[in-house]
């Protein structure tokens, strides 16, 4: 019925493919997941629709590694589960259950594949070769949107499902093939991160990274010169503790430039990557005691 997208790539790994339960799994958060965000706004409902997504990930460890590959709900016998087995499954009632699955369908985390009474006991779907991950990926599930026509989505239209309006996609605005290619990212981006940050990566990683990104989701290279450049002025990066540049393009840092910090105090001064004060000669003088000399005689 249900079919998490992108389950063999993005949550499982070498380590948990051994496990026969699951003792953990990568859960999406606030800062990684657009869909995340998405299921954020919509308050209470998203929440509970948050939590029925973790039990199904739960869940799905245990099922047969055909299932796990197709990222599909099956029982044993190979029928998808109905909306009772999964109830079953999350100890949810139905009420409950049936709007948190159209709201995770929503932002693209779920997808419904059909009716379990037509289905019978199917044989394992073979594999195409870009469905076969290349390594293990614990990035959280980015939210599939419908492809752009590169036009503005109309502000009262609603979204799959009724829940909310249409939200401006955070892409490259230009046709998919004028967004930059791998060789003019490496090229233009490279010297732009920090020396730590190249010495943590490679250019072949940078361009394996920008490869694996779709291309309508792709930003412009501008965008990202800009993402970049306001990542080198934090705080955390000037000291050294900066990403490699594979993992910035990686987790799609773009997304979420941070925000401009308040500069140092003028009294302050970066020495050797540690902070040094310094005073000013006037906040060193000691001050001048005024004695008033009067020639008058008391007497």
């Amino acid at each position: 019925m249900i079919r998490i997208k992108k389950w063999w790539d993005k949550f499982e790994n070498s380590g948990s493919r051994k496990l026969k339960n699951c003792s953990y799994f990568s859960a999406p958060s606030g800062t990684d997941s657009k869909g995340y965000r998405k299921l954020m706004r919509q308050g209470a409902p998203g929440v509970i629709a948050f939590g029925v997504f973790q039990s199904l990930c739960q869940v799905m460890p245990t099922l047969s590694q055909e299932a796990r590959k197709a990222g599909e709900m099956r029982n044993s016998d190979g029928t998808l589960m109905d909306e009772d087995d999964l109830c079953d499954l999350t100890r949810l009632p139905e009420e409950i259950l049936r709007p948190a699955i159209e709201l995770l369908e929503s932002v693209g985390w779920l997808e419904e594949i059909g009716s379990a009474e037509n289905q019978g006991n199917p044989e394992p779907r073979q594999l195409s070769a870009k469905e076969i991950p290349s390594s293990a990926d614990n990035l959280p599930p980015v939210s599939q949107d419908p492809p752009s026509k590169f036009q503005d989505t109309p502000s009262g239209e609603e979204s799959r499902g009724g829940e909310g309006k249409g939200e401006e996609r955070n892409s490259c605005p230009m046709p998919s093939d004028a967004c930059p290619p791998p060789a003019d990212v490496v090229a233009e981006l490279w010297p732009l991160f920090p020396k730590v940050s190249r010495e943590r990566s490679s250019k072949r990683e940078l361009g394996e990274e920008w490869k694996r990104i779709k291309a309508a989701d792709r930003p412009s290279l501008d965008m990202l010169k800009a993402a970049l450049a306001a990542w080198c002025q934090t705080e955390k990066w000037r000291g050294g503790y900066a990403e490699g540049a594979h993992r910035w393009v990686k987790r799609r840092q773009w997304e979420s430039p941070p925000e401009p910090e308040t500069p140092r105090s003028s009294r302050e001064a970066d020495i050797g990557g540690r902070t040094a004060s310094v005073a000013r000669a006037e906040d060193l003088a000691e001050p001048e005691l005024e004695i008033e000399i009067k020639d008058e005689c008391p007497l």
